[in-house]
């Protein structure tokens, strides 16, 4: 299952969610443009095998000194 259009660069803590019609939502965090952590989104109504587009999620990111030593984030 391949699920991020960006094979280089500085993806992490991804969430997976099994909605209504077996609908798979994935988020993540992505900081493939200019350092930047911005939430991406994609969906697949195919079971896994096909996956929408990445959407950025505007507005929701965070600078490079996030990270997520649990589950949660903090600032260092």
């Amino acid at each position: 299952m391949h699920v991020n259009e960006v094979s280089l660069g500085n993806q992490r803590i991804s969430e997976l969610y099994i909605g209504q019609n077996n609908v798979i939502h994935v988020v993540w965090l992505d900081a493939r443009v200019g350092g930047k952590y911005d939430y991406y989104y994609s969906y697949s109504t195919e079971g896994g095998l096909i996956f929408s587009e990445n959407e950025r999620i505007p507005d929701k990111g965070f600078d490079d000194t996030f990270t997520r030593p649990g589950d949660y984030f903090y600032r260092r």
